[in-house]
């Protein structure tokens, strides 16, 4: 069987037995599952990326002969100090010639220099790809001993993937021998390093056989561990030879034995845990080569880093997980209401919660606290017009520190089970207003060092304006228009009751016929009566006294009251009637008590008397 068959026919294997894990179609929506991006040989587009330990003719032109299994051998020349041109520099066999092409040139190889048997070539790679597989396709006699290892760090810790040769126990007497039976394993093989064929045989490993796929799925610990890789380095420890060198050491015989590779394919994707269908170039002036597998992922599911490793800001609800066949694992956003500069995984907080939100929001902004930012800070309260997401929701107390008992301190959220306002400061005891700025009705001289903020008005309250007590900066008491005296305790003279009516007090009214003189006392407001008169504002005739009748004081008219037509002459006469006056009507006759306007009444029996009332 050719070399270039078996290679095909390992290829077609390593690719069927993986075939769920290497790539979907662009079209295809991981949305609720797994995101894996297209899988390939990761040399391609990697020339400069190649790193050969030995190479014939870097220096100086190298002879080097061909042995073939007919026992024929011919021998040419080695000049690798420029790239390979099949036309101009055909015998370059530079490290950067085992990168496939397409088609194949049998006449393109790398080619160490003679009888060098501890040979390395390593694939350094700029970022961490999932490597799947490779295998080495080599132009003469495959190694007797060499080991495939493998660095995730860019090279500063190394491991071992496997051991290849005919003779494990003298080359590698530590590594057991035989086939794999866990992931981990890691064994000595005798497989691929016989002497045939002489040409195109081939050195194959898997990371992880099918076989292994149930037990190991594509994103667990092992395998990840297993499969990552920053490099990987092929090193040839003994040359396979026709035992010769034994007992010819000499230049000829040398010339026979050396490394020499047609293609080196190693197999792999960019790591992205499931959370990325495609991958892009580091460097984002790379021109992208459809054929070339690059290392950084376009995230998706609400993951970000160049490997979807972590999850995207302000996403860290939950853990960051790789994702599955049955589940996309994708990151959930934090519940930080829009006010944090971010945002961290709490693993305390997630337990708590059931396994729900562990999201722990960090650097509050927009006078926001809390784990969610979901609390206004001490002196801010939440105003009820915006919600909670809003950058104004919380606004600042601007309580007056002169008045408040607790320093800028007010309620921050209205619950009315509770009594609560929203932005309601706490005051003082005699200490008023929404901030806390000014005293309270009845009080003043508004000081700090008061603790109870104002000191009380020595005012009646009643009896000052609009019932407010003093003045809050000067303490003077402000009366209103009927009330006098410094604390505005007593009515005016000529008014009684104080009360809380807008002019405080009310007139005495005392009659002017019937009083001594218009005062009355200021609590009842009964008046001082003449003998003969009686009532509040002694405007009533006491019993055994009479009025004198209106026609004996016809020349005293008073024009201050109701204007009637007297029965013997025209006059003005104060009139006090006992009915409606609205009821008279022309030729009535009533009876009505007539009180003088300046006479005083005479002591006897007072009958009614009788006048004719005429209307104007």
């Amino acid at each position: 069987m050719s070399g270039i068959l078996l290679t095909s026919i390992l290829l077609s294997y390593v690719l069927t037995t993986s075939s769920y894990e290497i790539a979907f179609s662009e079209d295809y929506s991981c949305e609720n599952t797994i995101c894996n991006p297209r899988a390939g040989d990761l040399l391609i587009g990697r020339e400069s990326s190649l790193v050969a330990s030995s190479t014939c003719g870097l220096n100086e032109v190298e002879a080097y002969c061909v042995v073939t299994t007919s026992g024929k051998s011919y021998c040419k020349e080695c000049t690798s100090k420029q790239p390979y041109n099949s036309i101009t520099n055909p015998e370059s066999h530079r490290v950067e010639n085992v990168v496939s092409r397409v088609p194949s040139n049998p006449g393109r190889w790398w080619q160490s220099q003679n009888a060098v048997h501890n040979v390395s070539i390593v694939l350094n790679l700029d970022t961490q790809f999932q490597f799947i597989s490779t295998i080495l396709r080599f132009k003469t006699y495959r190694p007797a001993a060499m080991y495939l290892e493998r660095s995730y760090d860019f090279g500063r810790t190394w491991a071992r993937y496997a051991y290849f040769s005919n003779n494990c126990k003298r080359d590698f007497p530590a590594v057991p021998e035989g086939p794999r039976r866990s992931l981990t394993d890691v064994t000595c093989t005798g497989v691929y390093s016989q002497l045939t064929p002489s040409e195109g045989g081939v050195v194959a490993y898997m990371a992880a056989p099918s076989e292994m796929h149930q037990s190991w799925p594509q994103y667990s610990k092992e395998r990840m561990n297993l499969t990552a890789i920053t490099n990987l380095r092929a090193v040839f420890t003994r040359i396979n030879t026709l035992g010769d060198m034994r007992v010819d050491d000499s230049p000829l015989t040398r010339r026979k034995y050396y490394y020499a590779l047609y293609e080196w394919n190693v197999w792999g994707r960019c790591t992205c845990f499931g959370h990325a269908l495609r991958c892009k170039p580091k460097s984002s002036a790379e021109i992208i080569k459809p054929e070339k597998v690059y290392g950084v992922c376009e995230c998706t599911h609400n993951t970000a880093g160049e490997n979807c490793e972590t999850c995207a800001d302000f996403h860290w609800n939950k853990p960051w997980m790789p994702a599955t066949r049955d589940a996309a694992n994708a990151c959930e956003k934090c519940n930080c209401n829009n006010h944090a500069t971010a945002c961290f995984f709490n693993p305390v907080l997630f337990s708590k919660s059931g396994n729900v939100s562990g999201g722990n929001c960090h650097g509050c902004i927009h006078n926001t606290e809390g784990v969610n930012c979901e609390f206004c800070q001490p002196n801010f309260y939440r105003h009820p017009s915006y919600p909670i997401d809003h950058p104004l929701t919380c606004q600042p107390c601007n309580c007056h520190l002169d008045g408040t008992l607790y320093d800028n301190f007010c309620q921050q959220y209205t619950i009315p089970e509770q009594n609560t306002i929203a932005g309601r400061c706490i005051c003082k005891k005699n200490v008023g207003g929404e901030k806390c700025d000014r005293c309270k009705v009845g009080f003043w001289n508004f000081q700090a060092e008061n603790p109870d903020g104002c000191e009380a008005c020595s005012c009646n309250m009643i009896g000052t304006i609009d019932n407010g007590g003093c003045d809050p900066f000067t303490g003077l008491c402000i009366c209103k228009r009927f009330v006098g005296g410094p604390n505005c305790d007593r009515c005016l003279e000529g008014y009684f009751n104080l009360s809380t009516t807008p002019l405080g007090c009310q007139e005495c009214a005392c009659s002017q016929i019937g009083s001594l003189n218009p005062n009355c006392e200021r609590v009842s407001g009964q008046c001082a009566c003449k003998v003969g008169f009686t009532g509040r504002d002694c405007s009533e005739v006491e019993n055994g006294y009479y009025i004198v009748p209106p026609h004996e004081i016809i020349d005293r008219p008073d024009e201050k009251e109701i204007t009637l037509i007297g029965p013997k002459g025209e006059g003005k006469y104060v009139i006090v009637l006992d009915v409606d006056p609205k009821q008279f009507g022309s030729g009535d006759r009533w009876s009505i008590v007539v009180t003088p306007f300046q006479y005083g009444a005479t002591k006897c029996q007072n009958p009614p008397q009788s006048v004719n009332i005429y209307q104007e």
